[in-house]
């Protein structure tokens, strides 16, 4: 290996002192004084000249490097946006197809029994919260109008409720049956549940109807409108 780099700093030498050689023993006779001068000063000026050229062709190219990376940073979030506008839809009719289950499972008994909790309880856990879960962590550009973005934010903590005062009323039916055989108390937490799944119910539809308004404003990502 090192064989190979001193050949190369030889050869190198070589090309390099040749020049110099050449110029040395020539630069004595006019002619050749002549045309060096004119090649040093032909140099010169396309150094003058041609790097501020080179460095305005540079900056232009990355301008239009950086100008194309921006436009296609934007089509990807108005994409991103348009795609979880209409997951965020989907995601609440859903959640509003579950609301109704549990508003039916709950008119099935006026009392609070342990079974009908582990019915609700379970149809509680088919609430989704994935698209809404994606535009907590990265808000989407365009933004959504701004009553929309109140009522679906509304509508999922609506959904966070019913599903936690769920797990508490079955955890209170289970003490005041257990220690006091409370069914009074018991049933008054089915009654809360019933509201709040009742609230939660109207709050969707109402989040579900701002989606239908501004639909043309986010098109499905598939179409090209």
């Amino acid at each position: 290996m090192r064989r190979y780099l001193t050949l190369g700093w030889i050869l190198a030498a070589i090309v390099t002192l040749l020049p110099i050689g050449y110029f040395i023993l020539r630069v004595g006779h006019q002619d050749f004084r002549d045309a060096a001068l004119g090649n040093l000063f032909a140099t010169i000026l396309g150094i003058i000249v041609g790097v501020p050229i080179a460095v305005e062709v540079n900056r232009r190219q990355e301008e239009e490097r950086t100008r194309r990376n921006q436009s296609r940073q934007v089509s990807a979030e108005r994409l991103r946006s348009r795609a979880l506008y209409h997951r965020l839809r989907e995601e609440l009719i859903h959640n509003g197809h579950t609301l109704d289950r549990i508003r039916d499972a709950m008119a099935e008994s006026p009392h609070s029994r342990t079974d009908h909790w582990q019915w609700i309880l379970a149809i509680t856990e088919g609430f989704k919260v994935d698209a809404y879960a994606d535009l907590i962590a990265h808000a989407p550009e365009p933004a959504f109008p701004w009553d929309l973005d109140d009522a679906l934010r509304l509508a999922f903590s609506m959904l966070t409720g019913v599903s936690s005062r769920a797990r508490e009323a079955a955890a209170a039916h289970a003490f005041y049956y257990g220690y006091r055989a409370d069914s009074d108390s018991a049933n008054k937490y089915l009654g809360y549940v019933r509201d709040l799944a009742r609230e939660g119910n109207r709050r969707v539809e109402e989040a579900i109807e701002l989606f239908n308004r501004y639909r043309d404003l986010f098109p499905r990502p598939e179409t090209n409108e």
